[in-house]
C-alpha cells in the first residue's frame, strides 16, 4: 500500500501527545488529529489571507493570523 503524503507529519504530533503524557498513540488517532489540524489550519489561512487582501498586501502576517484567530 502507498504511504499517504500529509501536509502534517505524524511524528510531532506523537511527540506533542507523549508531553500530554499519553504513553502510547495510535496510528488511526494521529490520522484524526492531523485531518483535524489540516482542515483548521486551512481554515485560518484562509481567513488570513481575506484579511491581508483587504489591507493591501500579499503577504499574511502575524496580525492577520490573529485577527482570524478572534
Amino acid at each position: 500500500m502507498p504511504r499517504q503524503t500529509t501536509l502534517i507529519p505524524k511524528a510531532p504530533l506523537t511527540r506533542v501527545f507523549k508531553a500530554a503524557g499519553a504513553p502510547r498513540v495510535s496510528d488511526r488517532a494521529l490520522t484524526e488529529m492531523v485531518a483535524f489540524l489540516t482542515e483548521r489550519s486551512e481554515q485560518i489561512a484562509g481567513k488570513a489571507i481575506e484579511i491581508a487582501k483587504h489591507r493591501g498586501s500579499r503577504t499574511v502576517n502575524e496580525g492577520d493570523i490573529q485577527l482570524a484567530l478572534d
